[in-house]
């Protein structure tokens, strides 16, 4: 018998391998039995209301996001949240919904592709940073030949006076 909440069931058995926990554990919290539990991911028997309450408080998440009905695992967004836009005809909500309305793995395709975008973005502002600029200098006069052959000149002349000879 196929489940009315095909993203309940994706969802319990996510949680449950998220948080590391078999069947097992999971059905002796509820009192059932492995094989029972079982069931219930695969959509063939129903879960009662009060096994679905157990498993939304063992898991620590809204009972709307084990339906399905939110991307949010815990606590609604505010609703500025969820009145934003994200871009110019797209709001957060919608965003949202599209994303929680693929498979699994579309999903992770879809944030690894944002996770991309971003690191794409992050180099390109570094990138086209210009480096800092160190403090301007003014450029030094180099001396032509004749005004270093002066200079030797000069320091010869000074080391010379020193030197007279006396008859």
């Amino acid at each position: 018998m196929p489940s009315r909440f095909p993203d309940m069931l994706t969802r319990l058995r996510s949680l449950r391998e998220e948080r590391g926990l078999s069947q097992a554990s999971v059905a002796q919290a509820l009192g059932i039995s492995q094989q029972y539990y079982s069931r219930y991911e695969k959509g063939e028997t129903e879960l009662p209301l009060r096994h679905f309450m157990a498993l939304a408080d063992l898991y620590g998440v809204e009972a709307d996001y084990l339906l399905g009905r939110t991307g949010f695992s815990s606590g609604a967004p505010t609703k500025e949240a969820v009145e934003s836009y994200l871009t110019r005809d797209c709001t957060t909500e919608q965003a949202l919904s599209a994303l929680t309305a693929l498979d699994p793995s579309d999903r992770q395709r879809a944030v690894e592709y944002i996770q991309l975008l971003t690191l794409k973005e992050t180099l390109d502002k570094t990138c086209t940073t210009p480096p800092p600029s160190a403090p301007a200098q003014p450029p030094k006069e180099e001396k032509t030949g004749l005004a270093k052959e002066k200079g030797q000149k000069s320091r010869k002349k000074k080391k010379g006076k020193g030197k007279r000879k006396v008859d």
